[in-house]
């Protein structure tokens, strides 16, 4: 069945539906030879807008009558929107003449394409009446065939949209990738790592069967080309699961997946290495194809087992697999010829891509938030003292040392009580350790109760406290010392036992009157005090300047 004749003013042409087709034999044709077979009705109609006849296809001719109407030569631009074919030659018939050819393609070096695209475009003159094209391919990827015949401004607003989304997509993963790259250096975290390693291969990837790559990193490398796609799709499935690995702590949470998933990597690396130095090139095409679609589900997989081990930031990995699979498919359909071809479908991938991104940032930024609030937690801890809720002697230190150092070289006053509760351990013996508890938890909300903001209260030591106070003179302190002492005796009453609780304290206050050199000197001339309330009769307050003691 002929096809029907094009006309070099149909719009945009795609050449699928006015092509005819045949597969060539064991032996290489010539231009002739296939022109004559076509001449002869060996062609067959395919009537389809884009041809595709999968991965490993034996090399095949198209053959398109293209007819001009005027006068007047014009010229038309051919493109073949598929960057990944290996060859690629076209020629053009008039008058059963051959007017001009082409050959280009992976296994030709960059610079030898007529029309720097990264498609296979060529700019052709077509004289007044008809013109025959014939088309030859023969690739061992898959072969896709987007053909068209755009005039000159068609030409332009094509490739204008291509740049401008291009640019939006390498533009945002690259700077998602920096971000990310930088969160590492400062942070230390390898989920960062991973997911930034997984971004750069998940850029290469694109770039090398968008033909960018080709185009702007290796124009001459035809061998590494032939491999590129192959490689860098086995480098994107391997960093991302890497990524998911470190990010959803599998070795932790789950270790027997973990073993199986990093044991399933090994293999399928070991096989397309195997497959590299073979120079099994087909065979490690479908090894990428089939990682691409286990690694797919593997992410899946993985995303809803880690929400059922208790990992809450797996909800967001999940979401993002998930919409990654699905426009995966839709794409990889498209090109395998499952499902009609269209701009949409074959760059359905690119938008599930930004996507995926972004929620995978997501699940990261979750992550770094919770690990964040349970670090905060965990070092609140190590700075309170958990009975009673106020610092410990750590971070009395880390609290008041920058106060100490402030106020000595202002030369402000500042001044320090220690507080020990009299005869604590007969609290305990005659109420219970439990009732002693809460003699030191309301100790510490009375102290505090009686403080300043600015003021420092720490428990030093099983019944003893600590207050700092900055910008605070001897006499001051001693009110607040005596304010103190009268209420921790008050506290007997707040407890119904069945014998009369007695409760006081000793307190020894100094300030920083005398020329102290060192905060552990006002501490320890605070603690001499303390000893004379203690030696001189308990529940009383004892003060020296630094220099009296």
């Amino acid at each position: 069945m002929l096809a029907a004749e094009l006309s070099v003013d149909h719009p945009s042409s795609s050449l699928g539906q006015f092509a005819e087709i045949f597969f060539e034999p064991e032996e290489i044709m010539t231009s002739a030879q296939a022109k004559h077979l076509f001449a002869e009705q060996a062609g067959v109609a395919i009537k389809e807008t884009t041809p595709n006849f999968g991965i490993g296809a034996r090399p095949h001719w198209l053959s398109v009558t293209v007819n001009n109407p005027h006068e007047i030569m014009v010229e038309r631009f051919l493109s073949v929107e598929n960057a990944w074919l290996d060859d690629l030659q076209v020629f053009v018939f008039y008058q059963d003449k051959l007017e001009s050819q082409f050959s280009m393609g992976d296994s030709y070096p960059f610079a030898t394409r007529p029309y720097f695209s990264r498609f296979f475009d060529m700019p052709i003159q077509f004289k007044p009446g008809q013109t025959t094209l014939l088309v030859r391919v023969a690739t061992p990827d898959p072969m896709m065939l987007p053909i068209y015949l755009n005039d000159a401004a068609a030409q332009a607003q094509r490739q204008e949209f291509d740049q401008y989304s291009y640019g939006l997509l390498y533009g945002f993963l690259a700077a998602l990738m920096l971000y990310n790259l930088m969160l590492f250096l400062g942070l230390r975290s390898l989920p960062h790592l991973f997911y930034t390693l997984y971004l750069a291969a998940c850029i290469l990837c694109n770039m090398a069967y968008t033909g960018h790559a080709f185009w702007w990193f290796w124009p001459d490398m035809v061998v590494w080309q032939k491999w590129s796609n192959p490689t860098l799709m086995m480098s994107y499935c391997v960093t991302g699961l890497l990524f998911a690995l470190t990010f959803l702590k599998t070795r932790k949470m789950l270790p027997r997946l973990h073993w199986m998933v990093s044991g399933f990597c090994v293999l399928m690396v070991v096989g397309f290495v195997g497959a590299f130095y073979a120079d099994w090139i087909q065979v490690a095409l479908v090894l990428a194809f089939i990682f691409i679609l286990l690694f797919a589900c593997l992410m899946i997989v993985l995303g809803v087992l880690a929400i059922k081990a208790g990992n809450p930031s797996g909800r967001f990995f999940l979401l993002a697999s998930i919409v990654s699979m699905l426009t995966a498919a839709v794409s990889s359909l498209s090109v395998w010829g499952w499902i009609p071809y269209s701009f949409w479908t074959f760059r359905a991938v690119e938008a599930g891509t930004m996507v995926e991104a972004v929620l995978l940032a997501l699940a990261l930024a979750d992550h770094f938030r919770r690990v964040e609030k349970h670090k905060t937690r965990a070092e609140g801890l190590a700075r309170t003292d958990p009975l009673t809720g106020i610092y410990n002697r750590r971070a009395f230190y880390d609290q008041v040392r920058s106060l100490w150092l402030a106020g000595m070289t202002e030369g402000k006053p500042m001044s320090l009580l220690l507080i020990d509760l009299d005869n604590f351990k007969q609290v305990n013996d005659n109420y219970g350790h439990q009732v002693g508890d809460e003699v030191l938890a309301k100790t510490a909300k009375v102290v505090e109760a009686s403080l300043r903001n600015e003021d420092v209260l720490a428990r030093w030591g099983g019944e003893e406290f600590i207050v700092f106070m900055p910008n605070t003179s001897l006499s001051d302190a001693l009110r607040v010392a005596e304010r103190i002492r009268f209420q921790i005796s008050a506290l007997a009453a707040q407890f119904d036992t069945t014998q009369k609780m007695q409760l006081s304290a000793s307190l020894g206050v100094v300030d920083n009157r005398s020329a102290a050199d060192s905060l552990e000197s006002l501490i320890k001339a605070a603690d001499q005090c303390l000893y004379h309330a203690k030696n001189g009769g308990r529940n009383c307050v004892i003060s020296a300047s630094l220099s009296a003691v």
